[in-house]
């Protein structure tokens, strides 16, 4: 597969996984497709940093609105591997959970929504070469992972992802003027 289209297969599969996971009604098929999408991510990602080693040194897509050199490579690498690593962690954890009533249907499609939701938009911020796309990707990863954060709703889990939207929005303010 060539590299440009790499690029937008690595953000159409998340963004397609979050999409079937919220349609999916059982929780161990959600846990299968995150862990089959983090695999595939992961192979994606592979492709796209051999590319960019092998090749001039970087690849764009988009007509360069995607636009990944050695540096974001190597994080697109860590990012795919750390998601499937984490991916397959939850898929155990949840496991476990699923039987139950705390891990139901409803909120294993919220949380294999989010998830990959939350991959897409970290890797929209390390392949953008638009600082307008970057900081939308960064907003859309804040917002998804507060969610996550607070999947099994009490008053401390919505505590913490107040603190953490407020943190993190400081954080990108700061960001955003320097």
């Amino acid at each position: 597969m060539y590299a440009g289209q790499s690029i937008i297969a690595v953000l159409v599969l998340a963004i397609l996984g979050a999409l079937l996971c919220l349609v999916l009604p059982r929780p161990h098929h959600v846990l299968k497709t995150i862990v089959g999408v983090a695999a595939a991510e992961m192979l994606l990602a592979v492709n796209i940093w051999a590319a960019v080693l092998g090749g001039k040194g970087f690849v764009t897509a988009a007509d360069q609105w995607f636009y990944i050199d050695a540096f974001s490579a190597f994080h697109i690498a860590v990012l795919a591997l750390v998601f499937l690593l984490s991916s397959a962690f939850a898929s155990i954890y949840f496991t476990h959970e699923a039987g139950g009533l705390v891990f139901t249907a409803s909120i294993a499609r919220r949380f294999g929504g989010l998830w990959l939701g939350a991959q897409a938009a970290m890797l929209l911020v390390l392949v953008s070469n638009n600082l307008g796309i970057m900081w939308v990707g960064m907003e859309a990863t804040t917002l998804l992972t507060a969610f996550l954060i607070s999947l099994h709703p009490s008053q401390l889990s919505l505590e913490a992802m107040w603190k953490y939207l407020i943190i993190c929005s400081i954080g990108i303010a700061f960001a955003f003027m320097g």
